[in-house]
């Protein structure tokens, strides 16, 4: 295992990503620090970044590889943002930089940026054909991508820092402003000939900073019980209720929105009417959101440059392998488990009667089955809830994850609790209670089969004989304490299934 770092200049601030590479050469990020540095308007008076942007550029460096340090990450990479190329000291502003502070920055190219984007998303979300938007301050990346290749990309040269220039918008107020750049930018999408033979039901996604704070106000706003960025599904209808509600806003470029965005007011404004010009000019319904953005593709692109170009073979299996690497005990019988939920499901299935709609949360919460009791082993199960709510599980929906969340709770049945549950009413269904508390007993009994870690029984059959189920397990050796084990599980299969449960 070893740390790996990248330090990001843009023309507003300079980020410092840390990350620890894992297992299979999968990248963890543990700190990310975001200083504000404008240097806006050196470079819109002469192009010339000035002596206490140099020095103030200089500090924020030395403290950056003051913590990578304290971290002991052994390669720091440092990327400027291509606005810099306008920098006519631009060569003496990195010169300096390394001089002091031994980081040698170089300018981003186009392909490097996009390339960094695409990473991202194909590892963070699940879908087969996409459309990406990034908004930036001085442009917008639109990519159309599969989980193979990119087959179109396009960079409009406006972000919500250089319309408000070039529309001479920067100091009106939001109900001014944002219908005018909805027009101009309804106007430079409908200039990108691809777009318009795109599938209406293609998956559309949104990443960086802008797109993940007009998310973070939306769920405020609308009282979402989740904080979970990755996979969030921003609706129309949401949207167009937080744009009402930052059209109404008194803000200019003096303020920011606390705890919403680091970025100027009026610059995370400006986004909105960008989204909402993507919005109309698609005509969708709603947009998912990627938590992992340049910074994670850079880092993956570090970590592993031979494999970036393709997605993982298995997103959601990869993320719950993370999570399981730092929480979960070795040696451990995950995979075994696992293997025994789901032929339990399947040989069940006549008397569970759930649809396929419910495998992934079934998989999330028998892979992470055991991940609460490294913290506390006598509340396992209250732990793992917790632990899978407020883990980034990618590959996954926010439904898939809650209910993988409750699975576990409910495998001691009684401390399921219906408060909780109604927290988030808007995602689940009555019927997803019964659905939890048969795949808990199923977990349960799967984890029961194998309660000595020694995969024993290779396989199970099920049959239903009136009031009973008789489930026949198959081992090469002779497995009698397994079977008193999977026993205990007699009265919770009896409350749920509503047969009395025979083990052989």
């Amino acid at each position: 295992m070893k740390n790996i770092a990248i330090i990001e200049l843009d023309v507003l601030n300079i980020k410092l990503t840390i990350a620890s590479v894992v297992k299979q050469n999968s990248v963890v990020v543990l700190e990310q620090v975001n200083e504000a540095i404008n240097f806006v308007s050196d470079i819109q008076e002469d192009e010339i970044i000035k002596t206490q942007k140099i020095n103030e550029t200089i500090e924020v460096c030395q403290s950056f590889k003051s913590l990578c340090e304290s971290y002991e990450v052994s390669e720091i990479t440092c990327l400027a943002n291509r606005s810099f190329y306008n920098v006519k000291n631009e060569v003496s502003l990195f010169e300096q930089v390394y001089a002091k502070c031994g980081l040698k920055f170089r300018e981003m190219t186009e392909d490097e940026e996009i390339n960094s984007f695409y990473y991202s998303v194909i590892n963070s979300i699940d879908v087969s054909r996409g459309l990406l938007f990034v908004v930036n301050t001085n442009d917008t990346v639109i990519l159309n991508f599969s989980k193979r290749s990119i087959f179109e990309k396009t960079i409009v040269p406006f972000g919500t820092l250089n319309v408000l220039e070039k529309l001479d918008l920067e100091n009106k107020a939001p109900s001014e402003m944002l219908p005018k750049v909805t027009e101009f930018f309804k106007e430079e999408l409908n200039k990108v000939e691809w777009l318009k033979a795109v599938e209406p039901e293609i998956s559309v996604v949104g990443m960086e900073k802008y797109f993940l704070s007009i998310c973070k106000l939306t769920r405020k706003l609308t009282k979402y019980p989740l904080e979970i960025e990755n996979m969030y599904s921003l609706s129309k209808a949401d949207f167009d209720t937080t744009y009402n509600f930052v059209a109404g806003l008194d803000i200019d470029k003096t303020k920011k929105i606390k705890g919403i965005s680091q970025d100027r007011a009026d610059l995370f404004a400006c986004s909105f009417a960008i989204y909402k010009a993507i919005f109309e000019v698609l005509n969708i319904s709603n947009m998912f959101a990627s938590k992992p953005g340049f910074s994670e593709g850079q880092l993956n692109f570090l970590a592993n440059p031979s494999m970036t170009d393709k997605p993982y073979p298995d997103i959601l299996g990869n993320s719950l392998d993370l999570i399981n690497e730092y929480y979960t005990q070795k040696p451990n019988n995950i995979e075994h488990v696992y293997y025994l939920s789901v032929i339990l499901y399947k040989q069940l299935k006549v008397l569970h009667k759930l649809p396929r709609t419910y495998v992934k949360a079934l998989r999330i919460a028998a892979n992470l089955y055991n991940c609460g009791a490294r913290i506390n082993s006598y509340e396992n199960n209250k732990c793992a809830y917790n632990i899978i709510l407020n883990s980034y599980i990618m590959g996954a929906s926010h439904k898939d994850i809650v209910l993988g969340a409750f699975i576990m709770l409910c495998t001691k049945l009684d401390d399921f609790n219906l408060t909780e549950w109604i927290k988030y009413k808007n995602l689940l269904t009555e019927e997803d209670i019964d659905a939890v508390k048969k795949l808990a007993v199923i977990v349960n009994l799967a984890a029961s089969l194998d309660r000595f870690s020694k995969k024993k029984i290779t396989d199970i059959t099920c049959d239903i004989l009136g009031d009973s189920i008789i489930i026949k397990t198959q081992s090469e050796v002779p497995s009698p304490l397994e079977i008193r084990e999977g026993m205990k599980n007699e009265l919770d299969f009896r409350k749920v299934f509503k047969k009395n449960l025979e083990l052989l």
